[in-house]
């Protein structure tokens, strides 16, 4: 009963460069360099936002954020059962 009490719920919405990179704790510059090596796989953003597809593809080449901030990443979209914020798997 406990492990379902600390179990949290978070929801992935869409973002742009500028909010993925606050909620990794880092500039835009630096996250530009981090997805570099990894452009071709990822692909091109529709609009200005990367897609729930892509973010989980960018989760899975540099990590998920250990700095999650609700008002960033975090709302509506897809859900992920079990994730802990600022761990690197997702049981």
């Amino acid at each position: 009963m406990q492990d379902a009490a600390k179990e949290k719920e978070i929801v992935i919405k869409p973002c742009n460069h500028k909010q993925l990179a606050a909620a990794y704790g880092v500039s835009p510059k630096v996250l530009r360099t981090w997805l570099r090596p990894h452009q071709q796989q990822i692909g091109k953003r529709t609009g200005h936002k990367y897609s729930l597809e892509q973010l989980f593809l960018i989760f899975d080449k540099i990590g998920w954020p250990t700095k999650v901030s609700a008002d960033k990443l975090l709302t509506s979209g897809a859900s992920i059962p079990g994730y802990q914020p600022g761990s690197s798997d997702l049981n």
